[in-house]
């Protein structure tokens, strides 16, 4: 169990240090289809992964919205080669339903 524990931990903290490296990222203000700005912060982009950055890994990053700097983070992986992880973000994450205009 320790061991485990001390696998996550570290996880998290390489987790923290490449976002903070991450030489492309935007903060999002505004989505087509939505009026107006987000309601909460959103923020996009790569960080580099093994040596030289040879791998771009995609993120999404959404501050909480009650007390960012004592809620716990979650780190949510998804997606892979073929397969988009903005799905299981919206579907699994925020209620939001997808309706068509015809």
């Amino acid at each position: 169990m320790e061991t485990s524990y001390r696998i996550l931990l570290f996880l998290f903290f390489m987790f923290m240090h490449m976002t903070s490296l991450s030489n492309s990222k935007s903060i999002i203000k505004n989505l087509p289809g939505f009026h107006g700005d987000l309601p909460f912060t959103l923020e996009t982009g790569y960080v580099g992964i093994g040596e030289d950055d040879a791998v771009q890994a995609f993120y999404y990053f959404v501050e909480s919205q009650r007390d960012p700097l004592h809620d716990p983070l979650l780190l949510y992986i998804a997606g892979g080669p073929g397969a988009s992880g903005l799905y299981p973000f919206l579907c699994q994450f925020v209620p939001c339903a997808s309706t068509s205009s015809s």
